[in-house]
């Protein structure tokens, strides 16, 4: 092996010695040795094993994995109603534009991040440092949604696994569970058995509240634990532990079913929809457009949020699926085919879901307006209820539930996987250790979830969907906005999008990073803190301190940004000046992965930059220390003139 002192000869050997000031001292002190590979620019790898991360096996893979996140059980359960209630078919004019105003740019946003990058929320923030705790805040937010979301799921579990029952137990008043106001339909009449609407509820509704969620009169009476429930969220941590431990591996494979299958039934749903007596009813009342609503800020308050939430913007499950795509991937097609396909299975969805209200609505003589209803009631009470009234209702009953489950368990593989791969990307001793750090996780998050399944679980699971996940999300997607434009600079990361896309992307992007995105994030943001009223359950009112937990649980992920960014400035050394410059300054690791696309990359920043100004001093040192020749203006390469400092590289993956 050997050394290159304080010049820059080149080596005939490939691994060779060279010297490196220490990071922040000029020429004083001993000169720091590292050893660099001259062909691929970086140290070898500890142990002589190769730089590598799993990535995914085919392009399909990848687009289903988007699409079973982006698609969650919002598109079913929430979107339909909005529609209706805010103008109909009018609705789909605010929806449409902030879709491409909005919810394209910040997912295209994400996306580059994580695939230019390859590592999971909390290494993605090398590009900025003082920034990483927003990081933190996304794995809070999905460690306690996951939690609670998958308890949501075992409710479709329950459901799928009672409609194996010859008779549906939820479409008849004679069981144990019911009171003397129970409601029952006669399946052959459509006619009313003992009770008004007036003064009585349906068998559908007792079914979900006495029955399933054996549900208290309060949250401060907790009672005991649902063992029924506890089994079933039990069992859907084990299908996802199965699903995730192999990571990208197993996932890729279990997207082909989980992320298409759910159209399939949509599909199938329709078709059966729209063929039910008084479908057409329905459908009219989601369609019809009434235009005067385009007149009131809250409709198109209301699509921004929906569009927001139903593409899983500022989780970093963006960041982290798009981190296992190959550096190259053309991600701008992507970027915008996976959020149109959402938003179009959304308004596919409503026509499943009306043609059946319509159904209801005709069976009942009860209004579309209302037995149309959106969130839990419209999947657990008002739809379960139209499936009784169908032929063959429990094979309706079985494919309607394993849908919503299969929905919802893709959104899940991408929140858990987001908490698993920034822990291994942070700590690569874990790499190794996928089965533990998978297991581990899903022990803890099930733990967690405990509180939602006791016979106050209901009024716990609302408190938490209510605070968890909103202002603390729109907080986490203006930092990633604030920091590319504001700090990194939007020109500089569409120049990196540009090294991976080998082309120019469109304007449209930086034009709606710089401007229209941040304005409308503002706009929702207030808008969200401002009409976010004290959170109920039907007509439960919560106590003070039941309160006071929700907003504790919203902070306790927005409280790691500014912590976070205090502890980075206080750690650094100099004066305050020195050590805020430090913190906003990329990481010397900052980058690709990959020893060929980091070459690359650098290079064409160094000539970017040298075209316009000097380079910065932290591109000189990481230029340097790769030991890049520059390219000079007649084609031939040169030897650099930078010296070589020192800088760390990037942790071997």
């Amino acid at each position: 092996m050997l050394k290159c002192r304080s010049t820059r000869k080149a080596c005939d050997r490939r691994d060779t010695k060279m010297p490196a000031r220490k990071r922040g001292s000029q020429d004083s002190g001993p000169a720091e040795e590292i050893v660099l590979d001259l062909e691929s620019g970086q140290p070898p790898s500890p142990g002589g094993s190769p730089r590598t991360r799993d990535t995914w096996a085919t392009k399909l893979e990848f687009i289903l994995s988007c699409l079973g996140y982006a698609i969650g059980l919002s598109n079913v359960w929430r979107f339909p109603y909005l529609c209706y209630k805010n103008g109909g078919g009018a609705f789909f004019v605010p929806y449409f534009t902030m879709l491409f105003a909005c919810g394209i740019p910040i997912f295209f946003l994400e996306m580059a991040l994580g695939q230019f990058n390859s590592c999971g929320v909390l290494s993605v923030f090398r590009i900025c440092p003082i920034f990483k705790g927003v990081g933190f805040a996304m794995i809070i937010v999905n460690i306690l949604v996951s939690a609670y979301y998958n308890v949501i799921l075992a409710y479709t579990l329950f459901y799928m696994g009672v409609g194996f029952s010859p008779r549906l137990p939820w479409a008849s008043c004679d069981n144990s569970w019911n009171t003397p106001n129970c409601i029952q339909f006669d399946y052959d009449t459509f006619q009313l058995n003992n009770a008004t609407m007036a003064n009585g509820t349906s068998s559908t509704e007792e079914f979900f509240s006495k029955y399933m969620l054996e549900i208290s009169d309060g949250i401060t009476e907790s009672g005991s634990f649902v063992w029924k429930l506890v089994v079933c969220v039990f069992v859907s941590w084990i299908v996802i532990f199965f699903c995730l431990w192999k990571g990208v591996k197993s996932i890729g494979k279990v997207v082909y079913f989980t992320a298409t299958f759910p159209f399939v039934m949509l599909l199938v749903l329709c078709i059966r929809g729209v063929t039910l007596p008084g479908a057409w009813t329905g459908i009219l009342y989601y369609v019809v457009p009434q235009w005067d609503k385009l007149a009131d800020f809250k409709v198109w308050s209301d699509a921004a949020l929906q569009i927001f939430f139903s593409l899983g913007a500022g989780w970093g499950a963006t960041i982290t699926v798009a981190s296992y795509n190959p550096f190259h991937n053309n991600l701008q097609m992507d970027s915008i085919l996976v959020p149109i396909t959402n938003c179009l299975t959304s308004v596919f969805a409503g026509f499943v879901v009306f043609s059946v209200l319509g159904f209801l609505s005709h069976a009942t003589g009860i209004p579309v307006d209302q037995v149309a209803t959106h969130g839990p009631q419209l999947t657990f009470i008002t739809y379960p209820q139209a499936i009784a009234l169908m032929p063959l209702a429990p094979v309706w009953a079985v494919l309607f539930f394993f849908m919503l489950y299969t929905i919802g368990l893709d959104s899940q593989f991408a929140q858990v996987e987001t908490v698993i791969s920034a822990l291994q990307d942070e700590f690569p001793c874990l790499r190794d250790r996928k089965f533990v750090v998978a297991g581990g996780s899903c022990i803890v998050m099930f733990l967690i979830s405990l509180p939602c399944v006791t016979q106050a679980g209901m009024y716990v699971l609302q408190l938490l969907d209510w605070y968890c996940a909103s202002v603390s999300i729109f907080l986490t997607c203006l930092c990633e906005i604030f920091l590319i434009v504001g700090i990194y600079g939007v020109n500089n990361f569409i120049r990196d999008i540009e090294c991976m896309l080998r082309k120019s992307i469109m304007p449209f992007w930086k034009y709606c990073w710089a401007f229209v995105t941040p304005t409308v994030l503002v706009g929702i943001s207030i808008t969200t803190v401002v009409s976010n009223g004290r959170v109920t359950y039907g007509d439960y009112q919560y106590p003070d301190w039941a309160v006071g937990l929700g907003w504790i649980a919203a902070f306790s992920s927005m409280i790691w940004i500014p912590v976070y960014a205090i502890y980075k400035v206080s750690s650094s050394q100099g004066t305050f000046w020195q050590r805020l410059k430090a913190s906003v300054r990329c990481s010397p690791d900052y980058g690709p992965l990959l020893d060929q696309d980091r070459k690359e990359w650098m290079l064409k920043t160094y000539k970017a930059t040298s075209e316009v100004a000097r380079p910065t001093h932290h591109l000189a040192r990481s230029i340097a220390t790769l030991g890049f020749l520059h390219v000079a203006a007649d084609g031939h390469e040169s030897p650099s003139l930078l010296q070589p400092l020192s800088g760390t590289p990037r942790t071997p993956m």
